[in-house]
């Protein structure tokens, strides 16, 4: 039974966690990165967080300068809390994207997730992930991957929502993958996490002249 007391407790981390991100959120319905104005899924009543939509965008970004063409779905997790423990999203993604890395040889895969809270009191994810679209054309391989994982935690069968394929970083494609992915950055249901829950997690996924950079500044004076 939640008592008094837990409903104020609730009200004052909400409280507390948006004024120390208050900069951070924007409650209109569009970003601009590289200027190019991006449609983003966001109410007055829900508030995304810009660093979220800023990392969607870099992650997206920075792998179509390794491939021509980057393949990109998002799936969405529900939990059972007699199989969860903290901790255990980290240890699966880890595992999960390992087999998809092996399944198709890829080098690379860019993902960004996020944390929400059930109404039930539950929390789930919404996790991006994106691919070699050279390599990997059609969602159902990865899909079964990512399913297969996490059925056998214990959890309930995963979502696909919906796939992507993108070419660069202005065109409808993009644009409309874009403004899927960002639902992950909004705010709303975020609030009531534990304290020291994290919200948002994403891959470090460099730009290709980045990688170059940094290997040739490595390898200066070595013959």
């Amino acid at each position: 039974m939640v008592t008094l007391q837990d409903f104020l407790d609730k009200k004052k981390l909400i409280k507390d966690r948006r004024s120390r991100k208050q900069s951070d959120i924007i409650y209109r319905n569009y970003v601009n990165f590289d200027g190019i104005p991006l449609s983003i899924l966001n109410r007055e009543d829900w508030g995304s967080y810009v660093p979220a939509l800023r990392s969607i965008h870099q992650q997206l970004k920075n792998m179509l300068t390794h491939h021509c063409k980057v393949f990109c779905l998002r799936m969405d997790f529900h939990i059972s809390p007699e199989h969860w423990s903290e901790g255990q999203y980290s240890t699966y993604l880890k595992a999960s994207i390992s087999k998809i890395k092996i399944e198709y040889k890829l080098i690379r895969v860019a993902y960004v997730w996020g944390r929400e809270q059930s109404q039930d009191g539950k929390h789930h994810y919404h996790l991006m992930i994106a691919v070699d679209g050279n390599k990997v054309q059609y969602p159902l391989e990865t899909t079964n991957i990512l399913t297969n994982e996490w059925t056998k935690l214990g959890h309930p069968h995963p979502r696909r929502n919906n796939h992507h394929m993108i070419k660069n970083t202005f065109d409808d494609d993009f644009k409309d993958a874009y403004q899927h992915f960002s639902y992950i950055a909004k705010i709303h249901s975020k609030d009531e996490q534990p304290r020291k829950a994290r919200n948002f997690g994403y891959s470090r996924i460099n730009s290709a002249s980045n990688q170059t950079k940094f290997s040739q500044s490595n390898t200066r004076g070595v013959k």
